[in-house]
């Protein structure tokens, strides 16, 4: 939403509030129809899990404003028709995977609407946007407890952040391959937060919300622009084109936190100038987090910073805004330019590494493993622990070149994983299982393993498994490590 200062006489303008919050909650609801479609092509479970997710925070956002209302004396209409507590719920659930569990999302939603918005004095007082507040309480606190169910782990963005956000151009286009080309990532038919995959249709949703008058076109614009071009220029020294840039704006996220989520005129400057500035900075926020941390994605933890940033681009913008034009305009200019060479000097640092195709297919697969099986391809080694317990090392799967070692056998360019369990026997049966050292790519299988390994709790040599899907790796070293164990045990 823009917000416009004009001198007297004024006229009363037809965008209200209730209008403007109109149109964006048909917006989000779009999205989340095509978040329920995906869910659905996932099967059964997920669709009824996208549904109580959105049931839950919406149910969860609206009681607690009741009750906020109730404890100050006001009307509960007259509360939830100025605060649209709806609005941060949809988005919050739209941020989220489909595996997510309920309970995770009833917390993280009180927290955005009561820490988020209601404590700093209601909507249009907050300082950070409470759908980002809510989304980064389930990083903080509730990464443990998404489903074990790991069909939403092999995301593009934290499959290229395995391999160190770059690959050489032969196996970028692999990589891009195994999730059906940038077609498909423009599409949304791969996994990730539930709303974010589509950003052909996001951008859609765009331009209708600003032909309504409901955002301003200045910061997606500016925000999508800036990290399209500066990861050009880190694809360049790479031996890359505009398909790492594309593909570093279509995914982790980038195209929904421009278009819902830095939008947002309570959170945002209120200058058109400033709206630039703050957008361009958040773009270098967001690229600096994908580079340099652990977060593949990095648009929600910008944004929040971004937000922080909003009062001091508010003082710096504030005033006679004819009069000092020219400097108005060199400073967004040299604020937009500055970001984009920046993200191509980070660039620099970065290594392009050797790829490994994860076969989507297999990750996303289900099934039942027998315990009596073949997996002499894993390679299993066992030694006797002082406690009675086998040590059992098997090959994993880690996305890992030749350079970057890890300790197993080799194939090609590629040096396998190792993953180490410790394995008690007793009458026959797995009294116990526990991980040594998991040596898989991170975020495909570690998540779901302390589940898996409970599936094994009580199993004989001849029983079977389900394996988790999104797994399928590390639910075939986990069973080769337990028939190893029962070998060496004479099972």
């Amino acid at each position: 939403m823009e917000l416009k200062f004009e001198t007297a006489p004024h006229m009363q303008r037809k965008n209200s509030t209730g209008r403007i919050m109109m149109h964006l909650t048909i917006a989000l609801l779009i999205v989340y129809v095509f978040a329920l479609y995906r869910a659905y092509s996932l099967g059964t479970a997920y669709l009824l899990n996208a549904i109580l997710l959105m049931l839950a925070s919406n149910v969860t956002a609206i009681l607690t404003e009741c009750v906020w209302a109730k404890c100050r004396h006001i009307k509960i209409k007259d509360q939830l028709e100025s605060s649209f507590p709806w609005v941060t719920a949809i988005i919050l659930t739209l941020m989220v995977q489909v595996n997510t569990e309920v309970y995770a999302i009833v917390v993280a939603t009180f927290i955005a609407i009561f820490f988020g918005k209601l404590v700093f004095g209601g909507f249009g007082q907050n300082i950070f946007n409470p759908a980002a507040v809510g989304r980064a309480i389930i990083f903080a606190s509730f990464a443990g407890n998404i489903s074990v169910d790991l069909i939403t782990s092999a995301t593009p963005a934290s499959t290229l952040a395995a391999v160190g956000q770059i690959a050489t151009p032969s196996d970028f286009a692999i990589f891009l391959n195994d999730f059906g080309g940038l077609g498909n990532l423009a599409l949304g038919f791969y996994q990730g937060a539930m709303g974010e995959t589509s950003s052909l249709l996001i951008l859609a949703l765009g331009v209708y919300l600003t032909l309504m008058d409901v955002i301003d076109w200045r910061i997606p614009v500016t925000y999508l622009g800036v990290i399209f071009v500066g990861s050009f220029l880190v694809a360049l020294p790479h031996g890359l084109g505009f398909d790492y840039a594309l593909y570093a704006v279509l995914t982790g996220g980038a195209v929904f936190g421009a278009v819902f989520m830095l939008t947002d005129p309570v959170t945002s400057p209120t200058t058109r100038a400033g709206k630039m500035v703050y957008a361009a900075l958040t773009a270098l926020i967001t690229v600096i987090i994908r580079y340099y941390s652990n977060l593949p994605e990095g648009v929600l933890y910008s944004i929040l910073f971004g937000n922080i940033l909003t009062p001091v681009i508010d003082k710096y913008f504030a005033g006679k805004q004819v009069e000092h034009l020219n400097k108005i305009n060199i400073s967004v200019i040299t604020v937009v330019l500055a970001s984009v060479v920046l993200i191509g000097v980070l660039g620099l640092g970065l290594d392009a590494k050797a790829y490994r195709s994860i076969n989507i297919a297999d990750f996303n697969s289900s099934g039942t493993l027998t315990l009596a099986g073949n997996y002499e391809p894993q390679g299993a080694k066992v030694e006797l622990n002082d406690d009675g317990s086998y040590r059992v090392t098997v090959t994993g799967y880690g996305m890992l070149d030749s350079e970057s070692g890890g300790g197993g056998g080799s194939h090609g360019d590629y040096v396998y994983s190792e993953n180490v369990f410790d394995i008690w026997i007793e009458d026959g049966k797995v009294k116990d299982i526990k991980l040594v050292n998991f040596g898989d790519t991170p975020g495909i299988g570690d998540n779901a393993l302390d589940a898996l390994l409970q599936s094994f709790i009580g199993k004989s040599a001849t029983d079977s498994v389900d394996f988790v899907s999104g797994a399928t790796y590390t639910s075939k070293s986990v069973v080769a490590a337990v028939q190893a164990a029962f070998e060496v045990a004479g099972e």
